[in-house]
């Protein structure tokens, strides 16, 4: 099925004033915004460089993470497109400090003189990157939202014209909150605000009156078995994508994300097992505090903190270390770990019918015996 690839095929001959900017345009730069661009792209709007200049750069030599082979596809299509490869790309900002628990990153890509699109970057691979993204289910307001608040509204100060404000995963999140919470005089400039399968917003945040002045121009879209899209809260509508991958982490990869000439292909709504993960989620985040998710928080961080990036975690061996770490947390912090597992456990089998409590409890004592911090 088709992807953006195709879309730069069919459509990449039709400059914008001909074929006007639509929402996978959007989902196009969301996806460059994942490209390391440090040393390459100027720093500052008054300096700037095409995409052109920008793929025939050392960009892609190392995928960066959440990068493939697709997007070294991408950047051969871009640089010879009439539609993308005079698009202006500067402003690139790319900051990580594990002690602010802040991982944030942003450009600007420049259609023309009064048509800019600001693209916030999603979560990358780095265990701060994670962090920040799990603070999101507590804290009213994160390091990263407060740095995207500031670019948009620096960057509006020094461009005219209209704004589209863009990201994916995380980057969505930062795209809605610096829309809703930049100065009041920028209300009338943004024209779009996109989300592409961004986490939503506590209710600390999305009870604040400034959500409602950006909810109409907010265009989400997650895929029919969004994981990350459905976290936290969405009050806005969302539009709920194809994807070809087979579940909602896989599906979580813009590429995988079917479309035509003009947008995405919809379906009518989540699938049975997206909307019962849906569920299971808001169950588990509403029966903690917001006190209690930052200490469970806390405490998973500090058992993985060695492995550095999210990618060494999801392995048996790093597993079982981490697993091993329990024994030697004191009694508080175990309760917090063992108390946020059983609610989760309490919503996962809550949908299984009592008739199979013989089964479960069989099953639930030979994964016991299993587990490496059980005393023998």
């Amino acid at each position: 099925m088709a992807n953006i690839i195709d879309y730069v095929k069919w459509r990449g001959d039709l400059p914008f004033a001909v074929s006007p900017a639509c929402e996978l345009d959007a989902a196009l730069f969301s996806q460059l915004s994942y490209w390391n661009m440090d040393d390459i792209v100027p720093t500052d709007l008054a300096e700037n460089m095409t995409i052109r200049d920008l793929c025939e750069s050392h960009v892609l030599e190392k995928l960066p993470p959440y990068c493939s082979e697709s997007d070294l596809i991408l950047k051969e299509l871009l640089k010879k497109s009439d539609r993308f490869s005079g698009v202006l790309v500067s402003k690139y900002v790319n900051e990580i400090d594990p002690e602010k628990e802040t991982q944030f990153s942003a450009v600007t890509f420049t259609i023309s003189r009064r048509m800019h699109y600001i693209v916030f970057r999603g979560t990358d691979n780095t265990l701060t990157g994670w962090k920040e993204c799990m603070n999101l289910s507590f804290d009213e307001e994160i390091e990263g939202q407060r740095k995207a608040v500031a670019y948009l509204q620096e960057t509006a100060q020094r461009t005219r014209g209209d704004l589209y404000v863009t990201g994916h995963s995380k980057g969505g999140n930062l795209a809605v909150y610096a829309s809703a919470f930049s100065a009041e005089t920028l209300n009338d400039r943004i024209r779009a605000i996109y989300n592409f399968d961004g986490p939503g917003f506590n209710d600390k945040v999305i009870e604040k009156d400034r959500f409602q002045r950006v909810r109409f121009r907010t265009h989400t879209f997650v895929p029919q078995d969004s994981l990350v899209g459905m976290l936290l809260t969405h009050k806005e509508p969302y539009q709920v994508i194809y994807s070809t991958a087979s579940n909602g982490m896989s599906q979580h990869d813009l590429y995988t994300w079917e479309c035509n000439a003009k947008h995405f292909v919809y379906a009518d709504k989540l699938t049975s097992s997206g909307e019962n993960t849906y569920e299971i989620i808001r169950e588990w985040l509403d029966a903690l505090s917001f006190e209690e998710k930052r200490q469970f928080v806390e405490v998973v961080y500090d058992l993985v903190d060695e492995y550095h990036t999210v990618g060494k975690l999801f392995t048996f061996k790093s597993f079982y270390k981490v697993m091993q770490e329990y024994r030697g947390l004191d009694d508080e912090k175990k309760k917090i770990v063992s108390d946020t597992v059983a609610a989760l456990r309490r919503s996962v089998f809550g949908e299984v019918k009592d008739t199979y409590q013989e089964v479960r409890e069989k099953v639930t004592e030979k994964v016991n015996d299993k587990l490496p911090w059980k005393s023998k």
